[in-house]
Protein backbone atom coordinates (compact mmCIF):
# COMPACT_ATOMS: atom_id res chain seq x y z
CA UNK A 1 0.00 0.00 0.00
CA UNK A 2 2.93 2.71 0.72
CA UNK A 3 4.35 2.38 -3.03
CA UNK A 4 1.20 2.92 -4.18
CA UNK A 5 0.25 5.87 -2.34
CA UNK A 6 3.67 7.45 -1.95
CA UNK A 7 4.92 6.68 -5.32
CA UNK A 8 2.14 6.07 -7.70
CA UNK A 9 2.84 2.19 -8.06
CA UNK A 10 0.49 0.09 -6.97
CA UNK A 11 2.78 -2.96 -7.76
CA UNK A 12 6.19 -1.04 -6.57
CA UNK A 13 8.89 -2.34 -4.80
CA UNK A 14 9.87 -0.79 -1.50
CA UNK A 15 13.23 0.44 -3.04
CA UNK A 16 15.19 -0.99 -0.76
CA UNK A 17 13.21 -1.35 2.11
CA UNK A 18 10.77 0.62 4.34
CA UNK A 19 13.63 2.60 5.76
CA UNK A 20 14.23 3.85 2.18
CA UNK A 21 10.71 4.43 0.63
CA UNK A 22 9.61 6.21 4.04
CA UNK A 23 13.22 8.54 3.76
CA UNK A 24 12.69 8.70 -0.12
CA UNK A 25 8.89 9.87 0.31
CA UNK A 26 8.30 11.61 3.80
CA UNK A 27 6.82 8.50 4.82
CA UNK A 28 3.44 8.58 6.29
CA UNK A 29 3.66 12.01 8.04
CA UNK A 30 1.42 13.65 5.71
CA UNK A 31 -2.25 12.84 4.99
CA UNK A 32 -3.14 10.25 2.62
CA UNK A 33 -6.72 9.77 1.39
CA UNK A 34 -5.92 7.21 -1.38
CA UNK A 35 -5.18 5.20 1.38
CA UNK A 36 -9.26 5.35 2.01
CA UNK A 37 -9.83 3.91 -1.39
CA UNK A 38 -6.96 0.67 -1.25
CA UNK A 39 -8.86 0.19 2.40
CA UNK A 40 -12.18 0.11 0.35
CA UNK A 41 -10.43 -2.12 -2.32
CA UNK A 42 -9.38 -5.04 0.32
CA UNK A 43 -12.78 -4.62 1.71
CA UNK A 44 -14.72 -5.05 -1.55
CA UNK A 45 -12.19 -8.00 -2.30
CA UNK A 46 -13.15 -9.44 1.09
CA UNK A 47 -16.94 -10.19 0.05
CA UNK A 48 -16.54 -13.11 -1.45
CA UNK A 49 -14.74 -14.68 0.81
CA UNK A 50 -17.57 -13.90 3.78
CA UNK A 51 -20.85 -15.13 3.70
CA UNK A 52 -23.55 -12.75 3.92
CA UNK A 53 -24.71 -12.56 7.31
CA UNK A 54 -28.65 -13.54 7.82
CA UNK A 55 -30.73 -10.37 6.85
CA UNK A 56 -34.40 -9.70 6.32
CA UNK A 57 -36.98 -11.92 4.86
CA UNK A 58 -37.29 -10.54 1.97
CA UNK A 59 -40.43 -12.23 0.26
CA UNK A 60 -42.19 -11.10 3.12
CA UNK A 61 -40.87 -7.37 2.32
CA UNK A 62 -41.54 -7.41 -1.39
CA UNK A 63 -41.97 -9.65 -4.31
CA UNK A 64 -38.95 -12.01 -5.00
CA UNK A 65 -38.65 -10.76 -8.68
CA UNK A 66 -38.24 -7.12 -6.89
CA UNK A 67 -35.59 -8.28 -4.56
CA UNK A 68 -33.88 -9.88 -6.99
CA UNK A 69 -33.54 -7.06 -9.56
CA UNK A 70 -32.22 -4.73 -6.62
CA UNK A 71 -29.56 -7.33 -5.50
CA UNK A 72 -28.47 -7.47 -9.12
CA UNK A 73 -28.44 -3.65 -9.23
CA UNK A 74 -26.26 -3.61 -6.35
CA UNK A 75 -24.13 -5.76 -7.10
CA UNK A 76 -23.32 -4.82 -10.62
CA UNK A 77 -22.99 -1.63 -8.73
CA UNK A 78 -20.55 -2.60 -6.20
CA UNK A 79 -18.35 -4.49 -9.32
CA UNK A 80 -17.64 -1.38 -10.89
CA UNK A 81 -17.05 0.23 -7.53
CA UNK A 82 -14.22 -2.68 -7.14
CA UNK A 83 -12.92 -2.17 -10.41
CA UNK A 84 -12.12 1.31 -9.99
CA UNK A 85 -10.51 1.10 -6.72
CA UNK A 86 -8.32 -1.84 -7.33
CA UNK A 87 -4.57 -1.07 -6.64
CA UNK A 88 -3.92 -1.88 -10.69
CA UNK A 89 -6.78 0.40 -12.01
CA UNK A 90 -7.03 3.17 -9.27
CA UNK A 91 -4.78 5.75 -11.43
CA UNK A 92 -6.63 5.17 -14.37
CA UNK A 93 -10.33 5.70 -12.65
CA UNK A 94 -8.75 8.97 -11.62
CA UNK A 95 -10.11 8.70 -8.33
CA UNK A 96 -7.96 10.45 -6.05
CA UNK A 97 -9.80 10.28 -2.55
CA UNK A 98 -13.34 8.42 -1.03
CA UNK A 99 -14.83 11.89 -1.95
CA UNK A 100 -14.26 11.74 -5.54
CA UNK A 101 -15.96 8.09 -5.13
CA UNK A 102 -18.90 9.56 -3.80
CA UNK A 103 -19.36 12.39 -6.45
CA UNK A 104 -18.85 9.51 -9.10
CA UNK A 105 -22.03 7.72 -7.56
CA UNK A 106 -23.99 11.02 -7.22
CA UNK A 107 -23.10 12.14 -10.95
CA UNK A 108 -23.75 8.18 -11.75
CA UNK A 109 -27.54 8.55 -10.23
CA UNK A 110 -26.13 5.76 -7.99
CA UNK A 111 -26.67 7.82 -5.04
CA UNK A 112 -28.64 11.06 -4.12
CA UNK A 113 -28.00 13.76 -2.13
CA UNK A 114 -30.06 12.91 0.79
CA UNK A 115 -28.22 9.46 0.87
CA UNK A 116 -25.13 11.62 2.30
CA UNK A 117 -26.34 14.59 4.08
CA UNK A 118 -26.64 14.90 7.59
Amino acid sequence: MRAEVLLGDPMGEDLGGQASLAKATGGWKDYHPRTNLLWLSYLLELRHTIPPPPGPDLDKAMPQERADAIQESLRGKLEIVAFMVRPKTLTCSGLKSAGDLVQRALDRGWLDASDIAG
